[in-house]
């Protein structure tokens, strides 16, 4: 009987964690190619704000140029507006820094992507980072 009382308490915080953990919101993540930033798309607490942070974890310092948050291939967040002439900046980058805060979480059907420009010394790059759940 013991044994059968262990079980079923197991299992019931078994269940209940699988629940809670299943309607936690996912983070979204992308890599740029090489493998030096690290987009991150995530809820800020139990608040509903989402925001996406970019780390770079490679050698030297990079410069942003231009930057711009997509969701479902509409500009949403960054650099310009839709259709106009894109606007540059110059960010010098140490460790990471917020790209986008929204009020809503999306859906995994969504398709986001995050549309970098930078320099490295006097090399250009060019880089779109697709994030996923």
């Amino acid at each position: 009987m013991k044994k059968i009382s262990i079980l079923i308490i197991i299992l019931v915080f078994g269940l209940g964690l699988f629940i809670y953990l299943s309607l936690q919101p996912n983070d979204w993540v992308g890599k740029s190619k090489d493998g030096k930033w690290t987009a991150i798309y995530e809820q800020e607490g139990i608040k509903d704000r989402w925001f996406g942070t970019l780390q770079w974890s490679g050698e030297g310092e990079p410069i942003i140029t231009y930057r711009e948050f997509k969701i479902n291939g509409v500009h949403s967040a960054g650099d310009g507006q839709p259709g106009s002439e894109k606007q540059t900046r110059s960010e010098k980058v140490e460790s990471e820094i917020e790209f986008a805060a929204f009020g809503e979480q999306p859906d995994n059907s969504d398709t986001l992507e995050l549309i970098l420009h930078w320099t490295e010394g006097d090399t250009k790059f060019e880089e779109v980072i697709v994030l996923q759940p």
